[in-house]
């Protein structure tokens, strides 16, 4: 998942919504494609009248299942007949939704009947979390003699499974079960309205535009793309929109201040109490009462607070370890803050702005960057058409670690745009990559991956192959072909950094197996990671191909590129920081007594930098922390800082060297989670990484 800080304050991060399908039909449960068993998922066979049936059936069969093993494993549980039978379980509920969620489209009658599923598959799910049954009959395996001789990545299955077990309160007493289940309702659907809130306001705010002097200094490939939402509109014109990525090269790039005032105004004060809709989309109350409902969740667990909890799963041994962490590198930027601040003010006072507000600092910036590398984002972009960009980072990824990635034309999927990869080594399947590069109306707008099917293998040894999704979420464009700019490339990289994760491990079980079940901290590394190859030109050169002469990137402008990526950089650092500090410290202190807005004003004054931040409701449109996220996005910093340690390596030895690729491969990609990040970061450079000690 890819977090993009050029200011955008927007971070969402949801399953896309694809076109109905709503066809009447009354299936045969033995004809219902969400029951069968498929290499890979017949997304067109799919309706809404296979739902219904299929949900039940699912529930009605796990039961079985479950009973079964309950009654044949009671005197001596056994690994195949306990974890590989229930793992088999999990595994089939899994991809059923996962397919349905893929599938949900913005339509009535399509999305009443995917909310039911997942209603009935989800409470049924909760029912298991707290099955005291398998919960003793995992208990009695783990404290067997055989246990005891089982290999680490066994061990840690059991721990991770014991663990779940525990914070889904199976321990606690009926009455408190019952209250952490309802809380943990209640949360869910209230994280779903604010996201959806979020996504009500970003859609409700436009501006149209009919002189186009307003708009001077946006490339042409904005203002067209505005002219054809325009058009979509019956106006004439153009008309400015909030998502994210228009949002970034408007004030970016546009020439009018007032503009830019306007649309930053309207942008971070999204779905809030305050700006040009104050009140009508506020999630303010939603977001109160889940942080109330997350540290009651916490308490009944057994925790201090819910970020304590919440770090369970990452590689930080407690909250002061992060704490420590944030005031290492809020003191490590100091240096750049001032230095580019006074940069930006000084190159600001020759257009006679002389009070800095926060429209104004992507703008000057980026004047800034044009002087320094005499580079335009428009002039890069020309260099990175999609297709060809794709097809040569399949390219490298073969360089590296030795996988092909072949793209099948028989592809069924959700999307027209949608495109599937088979990952490949020695002409043997290892997994499957979707990919689909737009985003549509009516769905979140940030990059995400996510794992559709984990590897795992069941107790006669079948193996089923992984499966992962990449959704890009790039805005539509008139350009033919699509041209990729920097941040759109590393949102790439970063995305395909996540389905290596899922396909490239040897992890046989899905609890290690799948990346849904890496700590954040480590889920991100491999994104960030990936993301390294982006800054380097003698990458981008390679990576290169003009869309109209074919010749790679100068290497002159590769250099400048590289000069650009480092200049008034601190910006989104600064941002970065903030909003990964007011996520931990909102988890951390809820119930000391401040509002949500002075928890985010002190995380402001405490990096600094961005003046004018706290002025804003970023906190309103944070919906990372309402998707698994919550007191941890500081894992996208932690995560940046291993990755950059991991690549010196590969500086060392070569960008493209296969043998530090294959290494690299099999020291942290194959053992999927089944040992924790550092010591597989030990593994591949000799030396236990320090960075974030």
């Amino acid at each position: 998942m890819y977090i993009d800080m050029a200011l955008s304050g927007c971070v969402v991060l949801r399953l896309l919504r694809s076109s109905p399908r709503t066809k009447r039909i009354a299936p045969m449960l033995d004809q219902n494609p969400l029951l069968q068993t498929f290499e890979l998922p017949p997304f067109s066979q799919v309706h809404t009248a296979h739902l219904a049936p299929a949900a039940e059936a699912l529930i009605v069969d796990s039961r079985r299942q479950v009973d079964e093993i309950i009654q044949t494993q009671t005197l001596f549980p056994t690994w195949d007949d306990l974890v590989l039978a229930m793992d088999d379980v999990h595994a089939r509920l899994d991809l059923a939704q996962g397919m349905v969620s893929m599938l949900t489209a913005v339509d009535s009658e399509w999305e009443n009947a995917a909310s039911d599923f997942h209603l009935q598959l989800n409470s049924y799910r909760a029912e298991l979390a707290v099955n005291l049954q398998l919960y003793a009959l995992y208990v009695r395996l783990d404290a067997s003699p055989i246990a005891a001789l089982f290999d680490p990545r066994r061990q840690r299955v059991l721990k991770k499974i014991l663990s779940r077990y525990r914070l889904s309160g199976v321990s606690l007493s009926a009455t408190d079960r019952g209250r952490l289940t309802d809380l943990k309702d209640a949360n869910e659907q209230l994280e779903s309205a604010f996201i959806d809130l979020l996504i009500q306001a970003t859609a409700a705010w436009s501006k149209h535009v009919e002189d186009e002097t307003l708009l001077a200094g946006l490339p042409a490939s904005v203002k067209a793309a505005m002219a054809t939402k325009a058009r979509e509109q019956g106006l004439t014109g153009w008309l400015v929109t909030l998502e994210v990525e228009t949002f970034r090269r408007l004030i970016t790039d546009a020439e009018n201040r007032a503009l830019r005032q306007e649309v930053c105004e309207a942008f971070f004060s999204l779905a809030s109490d305050i700006g040009p809709h104050a009140g009508l989309y506020d999630n303010s109350d939603h977001l109160l009462v889940v942080l109330a409902g997350r540290h009651e969740i916490a308490t009944l667990l057994g925790y201090e607070n819910f970020a304590q909890l919440a770090l369970e799963e990452q590689m930080a041994a407690s909250t002061g370890q992060v704490q420590t962490f944030f005031q290492k590198q809020v003191a490590s930027e100091q240096a750049a803050f001032a230095s580019d601040r006074q940069q930006l003010q000084a190159v600001a006072a020759t257009y006679g702005v002389f009070d800095l507000k926060l429209w104004d600092y992507a703008f000057f910036a980026e004047k800034i960057r044009q002087q320094v590398a005499d580079i335009s984002p428009e002039h890069f972009r020309e260099y990175f058409m999609l297709d060809d960009t794709l097809f040569r980072l399949c390219e490298l990824l073969h360089r590296l670690f030795g996988v092909q990635l072949v793209e099948r034309m028989d592809v069924d999927s959700w999307a027209e745009s949608v495109r599937l990869f088979e990952v490949k080594e020695y002409d043997e399947v290892r997994g499957y990559i979707f990919v689909e590069p737009f985003w549509r109306a009516g769905s979140e707008q940030a990059p995400n991956t996510f794992a559709l099917r984990d590897r795992h293998k069941n107790a006669e040894g079948l193996l089923t192959r992984p499966i992962a999704v990449l959704q890009c979420n790039f805005m539509h464009s008139v350009d033919l072909p699509y041209l990729l700019d920097h941040n759109q490339l590393r949102v790439l990289f970063h995305e395909f950094g996540h389905c290596l994760q899922q396909v490239l491990t040897n992890a046989e079980c899905r609890e290690i197996a799948s990346v849904s079940g890496y700590g954040r901290d480590t889920s991100e590394f491999m994104g960030e990671f990936l993301e390294q190859w982006c800054f380097d030109p003698q990458v981008l050169i390679w990576l290169s191909r003009h869309h109209q002469s074919g010749e790679p990137l100068p290497d002159d402008l590769a250099k400048k590129q590289k000069t650009r990526i480092s200049v008034q950089a601190s910006w989104d650092t600064a941002q970065l920081l903030i909003t990964a500090l007011f996520d931990f410290e909102l988890h951390r202190t809820w119930g000391d007594g401040r509002s949500v807005k002075q928890v985010f004003d002190d995380a402001v004054a405490q990096v600094g930098h961005l003046h004018g931040f706290s002025a804003r409701r970023p906190a309103n449109q944070l919906t990372h922390i309402m998707q698994g996220y919550a007191a941890t996005l500081y894992s996208y910093r932690w995560s940046g800082v291993l990755a950059k340690e991991a690549f010196r390596r590969f500086e060392n030895e070569g960008l493209f060297n296969s043998q530090t690729g294959r290494e690299f491969r099999e020291a942290v990609l194959a053992p999927g989670n089944a040992r924790p990040l550092l010591d597989s970061l030990q593994a591949f450079l000799g030396v236990r990484p320090a960075a974030v000690g």
